[in-house]
């Protein structure tokens, strides 16, 4: 999965206010997660703690995760 990094939510508002990102994406994420979030939601969905992998990517404006059951 990936996400928006938490901090970047001011930022992608002025971005999509200028028309430089698209505020239709924008609007499609209802929160965004720190890997601390996002890691205990994959443990209490089952997922075993060797399993979740995390990281950033696009100069960590974004967040991505993986799980493997």
């Amino acid at each position: 999965m990936t996400t928006p990094s938490y901090w970047t939510e001011g930022l992608l508002k002025l971005l999509a206010g200028l028309g430089m990102v698209s505020r239709e994406e924008l609007d499609e994420h209802t929160r965004n997660y720190r890997h601390p979030d996002i890691r205990s939601i994959l443990l209490d969905a089952g997922f075993a703690v060797d399993q979740v992998r995390l990281g950033y990517f696009e100069a960590a404006m974004n967040t991505w995760a993986t799980a493997v059951k």
